[in-house]
């Protein structure tokens, strides 16, 4: 194994090092139906264990992952041999480095107990349809999604509805049964099965859904300065409202907003925003092997916390990536920083320095190369 990422892995944990050992990687390049000789530099292991240097720093330059990996390679053919090592073996390491996180995450992070079966799955509003809350339901997962914003809802206890099947309802009226209410902004209804199937399930699949599904329709305003919004409805499969209170899933669905900053520290902490791989298949395993990083940095801070008895999310992800990038062959974690707990914290959204002031690139670079020289001929 490469030192500096035998290093970071074994400073951390060695089931995640032996995740990402030589054996386990060949065993994965041998199941992909990829060959190689073991005689050159580049193998699938040094393959893996730089690329990984290289996402770690950045997504950083391949001349400086030579030098990093104290090799001498170009990058051309380090962009050849990456080319050459099936995708499908990045899946498998990613799919094995989750599955040595998983215990973790089991183990913390839980809301009100809820596990296996019992799962919550809360989304946005994209996610919210009749045909993902029946099979959510169907699977066993509770669900708290965001309403969409073409729903009707109106909280009127015993109010009109459309019937099941009717194209023509008049303005403002729901085609939802009202059921019950919980609340003054919380209500049971009536969900009905579209007509129209959506296209991303076959005519089985749809078949199978029943024809109603019994919710719960919820709504609460955000009144913290700062946030965009200031009302949101949800509707959720957890209709018993004593177990389930209002306020406990408008906190819950609060905490969907840290999927975002998850992808923040992705995009800008790690330099995911920019990919540099030309093809397709290329940015998969680009994008694959920074999801990889992304859970080692994450083991970090799991681990960190532990230690220092605190919750992980308030472990500094930029401080986690630092020392995964710097760690010492048989040293112990330092006391990473723990950020301090902010609630509701806003930001402003600008920029903090000022752009240069140059034009973008929109035409090759030979090109603009060429009308440099042909306006200094003209000069």
């Amino acid at each position: 194994m490469h030192h500096r990422i035998s290093r970071v892995l074994h400073a951390l944990r060695q089931d995640l090092a032996a995740r990402l050992g030589d054996d386990v990687i060949g065993a994965a390049c041998r199941a992909a139906g990829h060959t190689w000789c073991d005689s050159c530099l580049l193998t699938p292991a040094a393959i893996i264990h730089w690329f990984l240097v290289q996402v770690l720093h950045g997504n950083t330059a391949l001349t400086h992952v030579s030098l990093l990996a104290g090799r001498a390679f170009s990058a051309s053919a380090f962009c050849q041999a990456r080319a050459r090592l099936p995708l499908e073996v990045f899946r498998t390491l990613l799919r094995d480095m989750v599955r040595a996180v998983i215990p973790d995450t089991e183990a913390i992070g839980r809301w009100r107990g809820q596990l296996t079966a019992g799962d919550v799955l809360v989304a946005d509003r994209g996610f919210c349809s009749f045909a993902g809350l029946a099979t959510a339901m169907s699977r066993g997962v509770h669900a708290v999604f965001r309403l969409h914003q073409k729903q009707i809802v109106d909280f009127t206890p015993g109010r009109a509805h459309a019937r099941p099947g009717q194209k023509r309802v008049p303005r403002g009226i729901p085609r939802t049964r009202w059921i019950r209410a919980c609340g003054l902004k919380d209500q049971v209804v009536e969900y009905f099965k579209p007509a129209e199937r959506p296209d991303r399930m076959s005519e089985e699949e749809y078949r199978a859904l029943p024809g109603s599904i019994v919710v719960r329709e919820l709504r609460y305003r955000i009144e913290v300065p700062g946030f965009r919004t200031r009302e949101v409805t949800l509707v959720t499969t957890l209709i018993d409202a004593e177990l389930y209170p209002a306020d406990a899933l408008a906190g819950l669905y609060g905490n969907r907003w840290r999927v975002e900053e998850h992808l923040k520290a992705l995009k800008q902490t790690m330099k995911m925003d920019v990919l540099k791989c030309m093809t397709v298949d290329g940015v998969l395993k680009e994008l694959t092997m920074y999801a990889v990083a992304y859970n080692l940095v994450r083991a970090a801070m799991v681990q960190a916390a532990g230690r220092q008895d605190v919750v992980p999310d308030r472990v500094s992800f930029i401080d986690a990536l630092r020392w995964l990038r710097g760690a010492e062959a048989g040293g112990e974690m330092p006391e990473l920083v723990v950020n301090p707990w902010r609630p509701g914290r806003s930001e402003p959204r600008c920029k903090k320095r000022r752009p240069k002031q140059y034009d973008l690139m929109r035409a090759p670079r030979a090109e603009l190369r060429k009308r440099l020289r042909e306006k200094d001929l003209a000069a």
